[in-house]
């Protein structure tokens, strides 16, 4: 789902994990970059991806949602 330059997540995005740093909650992303589409991760405030040993940010993603309660959706058929 198109994040539309929003840091809202839907509902039923996927989400990745917790920190202790007061940064989280973090959210599964599919990052759209010169490089192509690259998983990644979203806050509330900001998204990022990891390209050739170097992370960035963006405000160009796709939220990673679960479509069904039976199958949460493959990364690698949100990348093709």
């Amino acid at each position: 789902i198109s994040s539309n330059n929003k840091f809202d997540p839907p509902p039923n995005a996927i989400y990745r994990t917790t920190t202790h740093d007061s940064n989280g909650p973090y959210y599964s992303i599919i990052a759209k970059t010169v490089w192509g589409r690259i998983p990644g991760k979203s806050n509330l405030r900001s998204a990022w991806y990891g390209y050739n040993g170097k992370e960035y940010q963006t405000t160009d993603f796709d939220w990673i949602v679960q479509t069904n309660r039976e199958r949460i959706q493959d990364v690698r058929d949100v990348l093709i």
